[in-house]
């Protein structure tokens, strides 16, 4: 059998991703950005929590708070404050007393739970419980989310919306980024003509062009399209080494079967090294 024949000679997608990855240098270059502008960038180094997540004691319902240790077998409680999210001073809870709170709002000093609106009677100012009241029920308590210090981001990682969220909850306005790939596309085969003009016989759209160029998009990838090379190998050498300048990664599609018009191969061998050939998927190899 032909060595382009043996499918034992195939290699494996998992082991060329693998090599693919071995091979690739991040690059160095950072920039800094508006927290809003870096979607889809890579953070460049880890970021530390100036802030506790929450900042402080914090309601998780609409209810009342109340000092589970310290309500006896009382009946009705008296109510003696009110307190809504963004209030920025409360009065300690009376013994014995509950504090009307809704979600978000602040806990005030003496409370260590919230029993929720749907489990209370309110009769005039006092309120009747109808279930037990667990410490630390319906309570965010400071620091339980993110603590000052932690490192809630770490480098390399893809900065998402979740990524994007946390930060905005941390206080970020500004974050460092690498800057993004310069990646050349190249499509080559003299069938190939743009979508819109008028095909003649033998010649076929380039699909392939559009389809990586928003799949680079995806990733946030500055993308330089070069014009598509004929089936010459003078040509397609030229091409790749005009590609070379000023770019990370060039992406090529056609042109790497072993026909005599395939001419890839035989271009990267002659200007650098071919270090992975014949992966083991379908269609091509």
């Amino acid at each position: 059998m032909a060595a382009d024949c043996d499918s034992s000679a195939l290699i494996p997608v998992e082991t060329i991703l693998h090599s693919l990855l071995a091979h690739a240098r991040p690059v160095p270059q950072t920039e800094t950005l508006p927290l809003e502008q870096a979607s889809g960038r890579v953070l460049a180094c880890d970021l530390e929590a100036q802030i506790d997540i929450p900042p402080f004691h914090a309601s998780a319902m609409d209810g009342y708070a109340v000092d589970s240790q310290n309500l006896g077998t009382k009946q009705c409680i008296p109510v003696t404050q009110r307190i809504i999210a963004g209030q920025q001073y409360t009065t300690a809870l009376q013994p014995g007393s509950a504090a009307r709170i809704f979600t978000g709002a602040p806990l005030p000093e003496g409370a260590d739970s919230v029993v929720m609106q749907e489990s209370c009677v309110m009769d005039g100012n006092t309120i009747k419980i109808s279930t037990d009241v667990q410490p630390g029920q319906f309570v965010r308590f400071k620091g339980s989310h993110i603590k000052k210090g932690d490192i809630y981001l770490t480098k390399g990682h893809p900065l998402g919306p979740a990524a994007i969220g946390l930060g905005a909850s941390i206080g970020i306005d500004k974050i460092t980024v690498y800057r993004r790939l310069n990646v050349t596309l190249l499509t080559t085969g003299n069938e190939l003509m743009a979508p819109g003009t008028i095909l003649k016989p033998g010649q076929i759209y380039d699909a392939n062009q559009y389809l990586l160029n928003t799949l680079l998009g995806y990733l946030n990838c500055n993308v330089t399209i070069m014009t598509p090379a004929k089936d010459n190998l003078l040509t397609v050498k030229s091409v790749l080494q005009q590609a070379c300048s000023g770019c990370d990664l060039i992406i090529t599609t056609g042109g790497v079967s072993v026909g005599e018009e395939d001419h890839i191969r035989t271009a990267v061998e002659d200007l650098g090294e071919l270090v992975l050939w014949r992966a083991r998927v379908k269609p091509g190899k």
